[in-house]
Formats: C-alpha cells, sequence, structure tokens
C-alpha cells in the first residue's frame, strides 16, 4: 500500500486508511492516538456489541485519541458489519458513528495496514477459535508487530475455546508478550463488567489479555 505522509497524524500508524487522523483532530493536538484494531471483526464487529459498558462507550465519544478500526479481509462481511453497527448506533443512541473515529477497513489478518509498534490494542473476537481462521499463528504475530509496548492483545472466545487455547500456545510462548491476570484493568476503562456480559451465557467462554513487553537488547 502507498504510504501518505504526515496524512495520518504524528506517529504516522496508518499505511492507508480513508480519512487521515491529523485532518480530523486537527494538527494542533498533541494527544498521542490510542488506536485500537479489531481483526477478523466480520459481521458482528466488537464495537456494536451490545455489552459494551456506558462507561466504555462515554470514554470513548469524549476522548478524541481514542480510534477504533474494525478490520477484515471480506469486503461483504466488513460491509454488513457496519451497517449493523451504523443501525444499532442509532436505535441505542450511543452516537459514535458521530465522533468520526470508527472506521472498518478492509484487511488481512495476516498483512495489517499500520506500522511497527503503533496499536494501543488487538482484538480477536471469535477469530482464534474459528476452525476456519486461515493460518491463526500468522494473524498473531501481525499483532504482536503492530502493537506498541505496553500495548494489549485481548482474546475473546464464547463458541469454541477449545481450539481457540490451542492457537493461544503461541502467545503464551512469545518473549514478547505476558498474559495478565483475567481481572486486570488493562483498556482505557476497566473491562470488568465487559467481559462478565460477554461470557455469561456459555461456561466455556472465555477472556485473555497479553501485554508487549519491551525485550532487553
Amino acid at each position: 500500500m502507498k504510504s501518505s505522509k504526515n496524512a495520518y497524524g504524528g506517529a504516522d500508524t496508518l499505511i492507508c486508511m480513508g480519512k487521515g487522523l491529523e485532518r480530523q483532530r486537527g494538527p494542533e493536538s498533541k494527544k498521542e492516538e490510542y488506536i485500537i484494531v479489531e481483526i477478523g471483526s466480520g459481521a458482528s464487529p466488537y464495537i456494536d456489541s451490545p455489552e459494551l459498558s456506558k462507561e466504555y462507550i462515554d470514554k470513548l465519544k469524549e476522548d478524541e485519541s481514542i480510534y477504533f478500526i474494525a478490520t477484515d479481509d471480506s469486503g461483504g462481511s466488513l460491509g454488513t458489519g457496519r451497517n449493523w453497527f451504523r443501525l444499532n448506533d442509532e436505535m441505542r443512541e450511543r452516537e459514535l458513528e458521530k465522533t468520526g473515529r470508527v472506521h472498518f477497513v478492509l484487511a488481512s489478518g495476516h498483512q495489517l495496514p499500520f506500522r511497527d509498534n503503533s496499536v494501543a490494542e488487538v482484538i480477536f473476537r471469535n477469530v482464534l477459535g474459528d476452525p476456519e481462521a486461515r493460518k491463526p499463528l500468522e494473524m498473531m504475530r501481525e499483532a504482536e508487530r503492530v502493537l506498541k509496548v505496553g500495548g494489549v492483545l485481548k482474546v475473546i472466545e464464547m463458541y469454541t475455546p477449545h481450539i481457540a487455547r490451542q492457537n493461544m500456545d503461541f502467545l503464551s510462548r512469545a518473549r514478547s508478550l505476558e498474559r495478565l491476570p483475567d481481572a486486570e484493568k488493562t483498556g482505557f476503562v476497566d473491562e470488568t463488567a465487559i467481559d462478565e456480559a460477554m461470557t455469561r451465557e456459555r461456561a466455556a467462554a472465555f477472556v485473555a489479555r497479553f501485554r508487549k513487553k519491551e525485550l532487553a537488547s
């Protein structure tokens, strides 16, 4: 993809994505972008989840440094997810669409359009457990690449947790990632209530988090 110099804010996080972050926020903004990327968002993106807490929604609306970017390699699924998000956003009166900081980007989880060490959070939701997911190891390596030091990789699995746990073995062995206690606050708000709501109906469902750490040179 073609890079656009200074088109995406000071961190130049995105290689290519519709509107530039700097054009939305204004060049006078000095606060570093807090980028959340969902890999394999499909027709049901995380940002459209009814389980999201009021605190999460309000913080995303109020803090102009936070961007949510849903990605998928299927244009059809991505478009469906975007349409459902817009419809439900209006029905639930969340008004996240109006922020201009929720984006849907056609991209493969094996080759994300983000620079190294540029993303604050990566979300895998019902992806690593999907038996039809292609090359999950490569997707996890890409997530590790784009995460900033201190950034968090979040795995949510509700349907096929046994497959997800097998694939997560790579994350547990990666030298740059450390497993976090399930109850630890790691995002821009405490997500404990969101985790509980998402896993309440399925006994084996789980949420796991890994933080990227700086390796000694």
